[in-house]
């Protein structure tokens, strides 16, 4: 009797253990963005650039590899937006809002530090798909602005990939066995230089993201 007991324990433990060793979570979010450039020429190097809040949207999957420590990763569908604002010599103030769409593919090593908050590093690729959609307003020296919208095909001066660094921290509120709600805040350092184009060989444009995405976790 003794050790029916003792082995029905040890198969309920290694359930448990096996339950939470890999999690899956659907999340939601949004993203502020911006592009940092620099080494910029002509009209473009007194361009503005600001952040614009952008959604994200997909799935982060974790397995457990040591107490502690787990591996995630996931695929996210990553709206990312900025502002950009100059003045043309000769005509006035143009403005521009620009939306690029991005599948992003994470990889973060977690670390949980107290129940519920992790904190986690890694790295991201990200591949650019659909149109760019561009939203321009345009102001002549003493005139008045007129803006319009339109979508465009990816330029070939602009690369599709990107590929950087992540930092997050991240807590889990349990709402129900196996089941937790989970914020997760992100900061997304671009490290690749986006600019294509042959007539700008000395202009550096990287993304710079902050990233909050919200969903459950659910554990099997």
């Amino acid at each position: 009797m003794k050790k029916t007991f003792v082995l029905l324990a040890l198969i309920c433990t290694l359930l448990g253990t096996s339950a939470m060793a890999f999690e899956v979570a659907p999340v939601i979010g949004f993203n502020s963005s911006t592009l940092n450039v620099t080494g910029a020429t002509g009209d473009d190097a007194a361009a503005v650039y600001s952040s614009k809040l952008g959604m994200d949207y997909g799935v982060l999957a974790s397995f457990s590899m040591a107490p502690l420590v787990s591996l995630q990763f996931g695929a996210l569908m990553d709206k990312r937006k900025y502002g950009v604002k100059e003045t043309i010599e000769g005509f006035g103030i143009g403005e521009a809002e620009v939306t690029m769409n991005y599948i992003q593919i994470p990889v973060l090593l977690r670390l949980s530090v107290f129940p519920g908050l992790s904190v986690g590093a890694g790295g991201y690729y990200a591949t650019g798909t659909g149109d760019i959609h561009f939203k321009a307003t345009e102001t002549p020296t003493g005139g008045t602005p007129a803006t319009t919208e339109t979508d465009r095909a990816w330029p070939t001066t602009t690369k599709k990939s990107d590929m950087g660094l992540i930092a997050s921290v991240a807590y889990n509120i349990p709402i129900a066995p196996l089941v937790s709600f989970m914020v997760d805040g992100r900061y997304l350092l671009g490290l690749t230089n986006t600019n294509d184009d042959p007539a700008l060989p000395g202009e550096t444009d990287k993304w710079r993201s902050i990233q909050v995405l919200a969903g459950l976790n659910i554990g099997f």
